[in-house]
């Protein structure tokens, strides 16, 4: 929605990754891909056409970008239980790594580190259509940096702290 609405050409880096034959193998257990993060970063850093916005989709996201070119960095997070909800189906390690990795702000957190301008975007029970109001708005805004707002920790119920307690 972010790329049509914003010109920008968009890439889902897991679609990608598997398109490319750039993972690794196969984890039956999670029943996912095993992302090869260098061969992902060396194709898309050939992917840019002159004068294009590349949109970068996906959790890795801030991994395989190169520093110099990176507009902004926008991290879609979610409250722990919403996001267990929204990821029905998948394998319940999946879900928990999800989960915990969501608790803990690891995405954020890696983003903050490697980027400077990282904002954090609360997707709790909002339509995609809010959301990237929100991300247009801070484009337009240069991509303040915004990040450590959101803290699962602070009070969670016992539901998430039984998604903490899942072996990963």
């Amino acid at each position: 929605m972010l790329s049509r609405c914003m010109g920008w050409l968009h890439v889902d880096i897991s679609e990608f990754a598997v398109e490319r034959g750039l993972v690794k193998g196969y984890d039956e257990e999670r029943r996912t891909h095993i992302a090869d993060i260098r061969g992902i970063r060396r194709a898309v850093e050939g992917l840019k056409p002159p004068g294009a916005v590349v949109l970068l989709d996906g959790h890795i996201a801030h991994l395989v970008a190169s520093g110099q070119s990176v507009l902004g960095v926008v991290v879609l997070r979610c409250a722990p239980l919403e996001l267990a909800e929204r990821l029905r189906g998948w394998a319940v390690k999946k879900v928990a790594e999800n989960v915990q990795s969501e608790v803990l702000g690891v995405c954020a957190s890696e983003a903050a580190s490697a980027f400077k301008r990282v904002c954090e975007v609360d997707t709790t029970g909002r339509s995609p259509e809010e959301v990237c109001r929100e991300v247009v708005e801070l484009y337009g805004e240069g991509f303040p940096r915004r990040v450590g707002l959101l803290d699962w920790m602070r009070s969670p119920d016992e539901e998430v702290l039984r998604w903490m307690r899942i072996d990963p």
